[in-house]
C-alpha cells in the first residue's frame, strides 16, 4: 500500500467512525440512522480513482475533480456534521 492509499484508508476511516459514534450517542434513532446510511452512500460514490489520494474523484462533478472532493470534505469537516 502506498502512502497516497494509507490517507484515503485515513480519511475514509474518520468519517466513517464519526457517523458511527454519532449514531450511537443517539440512539440509534431512526433519522440518526438515516443519516448515517446517507453519508457512507456518500462517502462509497466519492472515492479517489484507483485508490489513491488526489487522483480523479469517482463521484459525478461537472469536471474532473481530484480526491478528497468537496463531498468528502464536508463529510469530514465537524461544522458540516453539525448540520
Amino acid at each position: 500500500m502506498t502512502m497516497a492509499d494509507d490517507l484515503v484508508a485515513q480519511q475514509n476511516g474518520s468519517i466513517l467512525a464519526w457517523w458511527q459514534r454519532t449514531t450511537v450517542r443517539a440512539g440509534r434513532t431512526a433519522d440518526a440512522v438515516r443519516a448515517e446510511k446517507a453519508a457512507k452512500r456518500k462517502l462509497k460514490a466519492h472515492q479517489p480513482e484507483g485508490g489513491v489520494y488526489g487522483a480523479d474523484c469517482l463521484g459525478r462533478h461537472s469536471s474532473p475533480t481530484p480526491w478528497p472532493c468537496d463531498i468528502v470534505r464536508g463529510l469530514d469537516d465537524p461544522g458540516f456534521r453539525s448540520r
